[in-house]
């Protein structure tokens, strides 16, 4: 079994964008939550293991637009975890994540209302560890609601 370091498992290349732009009380959504401790942020789990605020979603097989304007995080955390689970299929992160490698930096998307404007991303990462099996994040959006 692989052995991360720290800065892979807390994805601390992630925290320092976000911690440069994001105020204490915004929100990130995130699939790996882990990286909570490392951000200055609120966090929220897209995962549903901790927090537990998306899971009503996924039991209605919602496209999750409902979940973002509850809940109105500030950014996004986008990686491959919307194409392994069944819960992301027909959702707003999946029409996202499928437009993804085409988004330049600095551009917007407009997904039902929600306008999600590409800030960072991270396809070029070669490090060693990423290439062992540890999932880590593609893309960072900044979230803004009409």
């Amino acid at each position: 079994m692989p052995v991360y370091s720290e800065n892979i498992i807390f994805e601390k290349s992630l925290c320092n964008i976000l911690n440069n732009l994001a105020t204490s009380f915004e929100k990130v959504a995130t699939y790996e939550i882990q990286t909570q401790y490392c951000l200055k942020s609120q966090t929220i789990s897209l995962d549903g293991i901790v927090g537990g605020e998306i899971l009503p979603y996924f039991k209605i097989n919602s496209n999750l637009v409902d979940f973002f304007e509850k809940y109105k995080p500030s950014f996004l955390v986008l990686s491959d975890y919307v194409i392994y689970r069944n819960e992301y299929r027909n959702t707003i992160l999946e029409d996202l994540y499928n437009r993804d490698s085409k988004v330049a930096v600095g551009s917007e998307v407009n997904i039902s209302n929600i306008k999600f404007v590409k800030i960072a991303e991270n396809y070029n990462d070669s490090s060693i560890e990423t290439k062992k099996g540890m999932r880590h994040w593609l893309s960072i959006y900044k979230l803004k609601y009409d």
